[in-house]
């Protein structure tokens, strides 16, 4: 199985600890704005239905009123996830894993069918292709050459189809005069390459639900968080250091020392953003941080 993102010396990236995006891309740590992945049915999303197939977008839409406390149990409410990658996609994916989520489609959920491969609190695209390991690879020196730079990660199941995740990338909009975009890319890679293109998905900044499992499980909340490359294996650890503003301690002390600490006492960086609950988290992450 190809997984592969394009060559470092072919990819232009765009800005430090961002690749894959011209436009101003979220940072690693994710957003405090939160809002629900769906699949939606395109007509529905006010884009012209396309030929290439299930084109799907998740539309963003006013978060609830946050919930800032831990949870006791797994809530019923909340669906499970398939074993969550390890390494960021597409790395630490099996074949069995992408050919499992490219075959899933009756699942609307995109958190269920994609979120254990691909940050789905980070702004994205997902596509799926009908290409083999020959094509991915055009695909990825297309991406590079012939539409603005962007860096594209590739996951092939059985040298028949393709899973390509753009970070950053989101439906079409103008960029230095041009317009790109989930349904633009759609177009070109069936017109350029002659690639058909089965299913084409967009996701938000989904703080929202991130928080949730953040809330209801710490271990499953860093694996998450993990599974974004922008978070350079940081996991909890690279919002918690910056909530805990120690400026006077070295940041590989502060890292070495985070490493240390119960992934428990971390989680709350991910659901606390207001309040005295916010500052309590603040507080509590930088007692433990000043300890040798």
């Amino acid at each position: 199985m190809l997984r592969t993102s394009f060559p470092l010396a072919l990819t232009v990236l765009i800005s430090a600890g961002l690749t894959g995006c011209p436009k101003s891309d979220p940072s690693g740590s994710g957003s405090s704005v939160s809002a629900k992945s769906k699949e939606a049915d395109i007509s529905k999303a006010g884009t012209p239905a396309s030929s290439a197939g299930n084109i799907a977008a998740a539309n963003s839409k006013p978060a609830a009123q946050a919930n800032t406390t831990a949870v006791t149990g797994w809530p019923s409410s909340l669906p499970k996830l398939g074993q969550v990658l390890k390494k960021p996609f597409p790395d630490g994916a099996s074949e069995q894993q992408v050919c499992d989520a490219i075959d899933n489609t009756k699942e609307k959920d995109l958190w269920v069918r994609f979120g254990y491969l691909i940050p789905m609190h980070i702004f994205g695209s997902l596509f799926v292709l009908e290409a083999g390991e020959r094509d991915a690879k055009k695909v990825l020196r297309f991406l590079v050459h012939d539409y603005g730079g962007y860096q594209g990660r590739v996951a092939v199941c059985k040298n028949k189809t393709t899973l390509l995740y753009l970070r950053g990338f989101t439906n079409n909009h103008e960029s230095h005069g041009k317009i790109v975009g989930r349904e633009d890319l759609v177009q070109k890679l069936q017109e350029a390459l002659e690639l058909p293109v089965r299913g084409s998905f967009t996701f938000d900044d989904d703080q929202e639900r991130l928080s949730d499992y953040c809330r209801a499980d710490a271990n499953l909340c860093e694996q998450l968080v993990k599974l974004d490359y922008a978070n350079k294996g940081k996991g909890l650890c690279s919002r918690g250091i910056s909530r805990a503003r120690l400026n006077s301690v070295e940041p590989a002390v502060l890292l070495e020392r985070c490493a240390r600490l119960p992934r428990k006492d971390l989680a709350c960086t991910e659901y606390a953003f207001a309040g005295s609950d916010a500052a309590h988290c603040r507080t509590k992450i930088r007692e433990l941080l000043t300890v040798p």
